[in-house]
């Protein structure tokens, strides 16, 4: 019988989670995309098991501040990880 919890088995994600991180990665660039203070084409989003990163440019402090709260306000989003970085002009 194969046994549970066994603290050496190898943790993999399995494909309900893959979609659900999907579709939460989806639901939050969507968010991104519908707020007129940001550039959300050069943001790219990827989550896994509720933990979200964001990641590409920004044109200002105020745009990556919005980008980070918007990520943080969409349910399932546990946590962010901004790897979103300023640059000059637009």
């Amino acid at each position: 019988t194969p046994s549970t919890g066994n603290p050496d088995a190898k943790v993999e994600r399995g494909f309900g989670e893959s979609i659900s991180d999907s579709a939460l990665a989806a639901r939050v660039k969507a968010r991104l995309i519908k707020n007129s203070e940001i550039n959300a084409g050069k943001i790219d989003v990827d989550a896994y098991k509720g933990e979200v990163t964001l990641n590409g440019e920004v044109f200002s402090n105020h745009e990556k501040a919005t980008a980070i709260r918007i990520t943080k306000e969409t349910p399932g989003v546990k946590k962010v990880i901004s790897k979103l970085r300023v640059v000059q002009g637009r």
